[in-house]
């Protein structure tokens, strides 16, 4: 495994997580504490907001394989962090323009986030490096959960807990575009080379094989 990767790829995944699972787990609170929506009225949001963002990771994809993975990753992450952040700040029709236009950009930089965890590993570590990628980015989340929880709980307002752990998200940005290869147009076995298997090894076995068979029927 390659340390120095599988290192980029794990304190990414958990700064990144430091915003991205309290974002997610604490919207219904923040609408229902803050904002007095009804059940009915959470829902109707989540809707709205959540199901065009969908539409994010056909596009972001689409525009990762053209542009480039590391381009798309530092703009849009960084800007759906920003307008995440204002949607805890604000209300009315901005608060719910800044959801859905933070989530589609969220949405788009999905795809090129998570392809580098497949991408930069061989084939004979992907499954260890991810299981452990996976635990660290859960660690990550957790810490940002309690440290958004302990915050609103001693007086900060949503939009500042928000704001402390959205600058993880930030670091991840820039970590992923200054230390990230570009592996957009690259075969999986150009990006690990370990995956390569030498092409002398199949041309000598056959003709040793048939210059045996050769020789016994002779």
């Amino acid at each position: 495994m390659d340390r120095r990767r599988f290192v980029i790829i794990s304190v990414v995944a958990i700064t990144a997580n430091l915003f991205v699972a309290p974002a997610s787990f604490f919207q219904n609170r923040y609408l229902d504490d803050v904002r007095g929506y009804t059940g009915g009225g959470i829902a109707l949001f989540t809707l709205s907001t959540a199901t065009p963002a969908s539409l994010g990771l056909i596009v972001g994809g689409r525009i990762a394989e053209i542009v480039g993975r590391r381009a798309i990753l530092a703009i849009c992450m960084p800007l759906s962090t920003l307008l995440v952040v204002g949607f805890f700040s604000v209300d009315g029709s901005t608060m719910w323009m800044l959801a859905l236009v933070g989530g589609l950009l969220a949405g788009a930089a999905y795809p090129a986030f998570t392809v580098y965890r497949t991408e930069l590993f061989p084939t004979g570590n992907r499954g260890r490096a991810n299981g452990y990628v996976t635990a660290l980015s859960l660690a990550g989340s957790s810490v940002g959960l309690l440290l958004v929880g302990g915050l609103v709980h001693r007086g900060w307002s949503y939009g500042q807990a928000m704001l402390v752990v959205g600058i993880g998200q930030l670091v991840a940005a820039a970590i992923a575009y200054i230390f990230y290869p570009e592996t957009a147009h690259l075969e999986l076995e150009q990006i690990n080379p370990i995956d390569q298997r030498p092409a002398s090894a199949g041309a000598a076995v056959g003709p040793s094989a048939h210059g045996t068979e050769e020789r016994r029927d002779g």
